[in-house]
């Protein structure tokens, strides 16, 4: 059977581990972050003001993590697939109300692939800026102490020779996962077949209760709605 790895950067529910830790687990290297892609990555940075999404590949193409080189056989790279998403389970989720976005926010999630997750916390959601693309979307929502990037995406890869231990199935089958890179929490997670992560960054990291400890990422997690029409 093959296992499908999320094109994110943590571990996941089920049997979805994330490119970056498979790299990590097979060089015994600690994971470095990607300026590139990831919001304030450097340490104390101010807050982005704007999100900064995983740009995921089409269909077919390979691995770029886990590519293994020309001198191995084609079967043991990953090939990229969009996953199907769960339209039921999230028409039948807690939803957002209608008056929480603008005409504008909800132009941007009718474009969404996958559904869109967005706080509770009205003052977060009513200053969103969202963006989407063939596979995922993203929400930046800046305030003047923290700033929260939500992205949901359905890519993943397919690897016959990926597979997990008795330890490796138990990580991945929590609820959530927590992990903190430069001061900047992210909790991921696993709805309604996508692959979501919430990303807390905070003027003071070091400080601020809610990069500090986990309850203000695990309340966005729990109070987390379901913008209509955000499946296609």
């Amino acid at each position: 059977m093959n296992r499908q790895i999320p094109n994110e950067r943590f571990v996941m529910r089920g049997a979805l581990v994330a490119p970056l830790m498979l790299a990590v687990m097979a060089t015994g290297c600690a994971p470095q972050d990607d300026d590139e892609t990831r919001p304030g990555a450097a340490l104390g940075a101010a807050p982005a003001t704007s999100p900064a999404p995983t740009v995921l590949p089409k269909a077919g193409d390979v691995d770029p993590v886990l590519r293994l080189g020309p001198k191995h056989s084609g079967d043991r790279v990953g090939v990229f697939v969009p996953r199907p998403v769960d339209e039921a389970a999230a028409s039948s989720a807690a939803a957002l109300d209608a008056a929480a976005l603008t005409d504008t926010q909800w132009e941007v999630v009718g474009r969404s692939p996958v559904p869109v997750l967005l706080p509770g916390d009205a003052g977060l959601t009513s200053a969103a800026r969202l963006s989407a693309g063939p596979h995922w979307y993203a929400a930046s929502m800046i305030t003047p102490d923290h700033s929260v990037y939500i992205q949901g995406s359905r890519g993943a890869y397919e690897h016959d020779q990926v597979a997990l231990d008795a330890p490796g199935d138990a990580l991945t089958a929590r609820p959530y996962t927590i992990t903190r890179i430069h001061q900047i929490l992210t909790l991921s997670f696993e709805r309604f077949g996508v692959s979501y992560a919430i990303d807390v960054e905070c003027q003071r990291p070091m400080d601020d209760p809610k990069c500090v400890e986990d309850g203000y990422a695990v309340g966005l997690y729990e109070s987390a709605l379901v913008a209509r029409g955000g499946v296609r």
